[in-house]
Order: structure tokens, then C-alpha cells, then sequence
């Protein structure tokens, strides 16, 4: 069966507060239309920003959005300003990469003095993916999400921080993501249920309960 990964704009609103600082240069790793740095921009002060994106049907609609547009991929040969980036941002970008720890190594190059990267990442622990392998003896690709078929690397939650680690980055902040539609609802009806689970396990089991996490980083010797 042929599977083709369907993107749909969004603002990702979720991953605003995961900016721990004031930027003024910015850089949307994976940009698409660019409508996350038009959230940026609504709230903070950005003198300039840029946006690299491997697709070039769609750079018109980033460039109303962001200053700088460029149509690539982002590699460790990329050439962009070193120290000249107070955010750098990966939102569901490193998964799709051969190789997200140069991709890690390169953004830290670029980051100013206190500059920090935001990156949100696919849990594959979650339970919808181990009922999937554990009931049904199945890992099949989708169209989007977890397994999304343009996926290339997968992680846990821990294998998530051992790769920061790893390219000595900090970790100063973290949490799952839940979307902006659904937090109301499950604030609602889970939470209790949830930190009694959390508490008699251990917290053993809690990456199975998100489908994703997100960070803020900097790097480390800035700490």
C-alpha cells in the first residue's frame, strides 16, 4: 500500500510556552507556510527571521511570513549566520531526519550567547503504538502521526534526552505535548486517574499516555 504524508498548516500554539526568552532572531527549522513564526512575531519582537524548507511549493505562502525563505534542507553544511539565532526552532522536524544529532550539533553553532532551540518530538512508546505490536503483531505506517511514513528515526522519551545530552545540550524545560483543542477536556477527564496511575507505578508507564514531548535547549556550557 503507497502512503503519502499529508501536512496541514498549523500555528502550533502548544509550543509557545516552551520560549523561555525574548528573541529577536529567529530561525523555523522545517517551516512550512511559516505560520508558527507569524505567532512569534504577534507576541515578541523579532527583527529578523528565517525559515528553511526542503519544499519549494509552498515558499510564497512562507515568505508572508517570514523575512528570510530558504529552500533546502537543513544539514550541517547549511550555510546560515553563526551566533546570530536567539530561537531555533524544530517542531516535528528531527524524526524526519537521517541524522538529527548533526542537525543538533549545526543549530548550536548558530545560537547567540543565550540563545535556545524549542524541539517537539513523536513518542513511538505511546500505547496506541504497543497495542498495535503487542495485540495485533502490526507496525504499519499512517498518512500522519506517530508512524507517519516519512518518519526516519523514532524515539522515546529517554532516548529523546540521551540525544540532547549526547550533542551537549541542556535541558531546561520539558513536558508532553497536548494539543490547544483537546488540553480543556483532558485536564478534565484524565488528570485525576492519571496521577493516581503515575504514582502507584512509579512514573514507569507514564511516556505510554502522550503521543509526543517538546523541550527547550540551550547550550550546555551557557548554563
Amino acid at each position: 500500500m503507497k502512503i503519502k504524508s499529508i501536512y496541514t498548516p498549523s500555528a502550533r500554539q502548544e509550543m509557545l510556552e516552551f520560549i523561555t526568552n525574548k528573541p529577536e532572531t529567529t530561525l523555523e527549522v522545517g517551516c512550512r507556510e511559516g505560520l508558527f513564526t507569524k505567532s512569534i512575531k504577534a507576541i515578541y519582537n523579532i527583527k529578523d527571521s528565517w525559515g528553511i524548507e526542503p519544499d519549494s511549493s509552498i515558499k510564497e505562502s512562507a515568505e508572508q511570513n517570514i523575512k528570510n525563505v530558504i529552500i533546502d534542507f537543513f544539514t550541517k553544511d547549511s550555510e546560515l549566520p553563526e551566533k546570530y539565532f536567539d530561537l531555533i526552532i524544530f517542531n516535528d522536524v528531527l524524526e524526519h531526519m537521517y541524522d538529527p544529532w548533526s542537525a543538533l550539533e549545526k543549530a548550536k553553532t548558530l545560537l547567540t550567547e543565550n540563545g535556545i532551540i524549542i524541539v517537539s518530538l513523536p513518542n513511538i512508546r505511546h500505547k496506541s503504538v504497543l497495542k498495535e505490536l503487542i495485540f495485533n503483531d502490526n507496525f504499519e505506517y499512517k498518512s500522519a502521526g506517530i508512524l507517519d511514513a516519512t518518519h526516519i528515526r523514532f524515539f522515546t522519551k529517554t532516548t529523546m534526552i540521551g540525544m540532547f545530552n549526547e550533542v551537549g545540550l541542556e535541558i531546561i524545560k520539558h513536558k508532553p505535548v497536548i494539543l490547544i483543542k483537546k488540553r480543556r477536556w483532558y485536564k478534565k477527564i484524565t488528570q485525576l486517574p492519571r496521577l493516581i496511575f503515575n504514582v502507584l507505578t512509579l512514573n514507569k508507564f507514564e511516556s505510554l499516555q502522550f503521543s509526543q514531548y517538546a523541550f527547550t535547549l540551550q547550550n550546555r556550557n551557557t548554563i
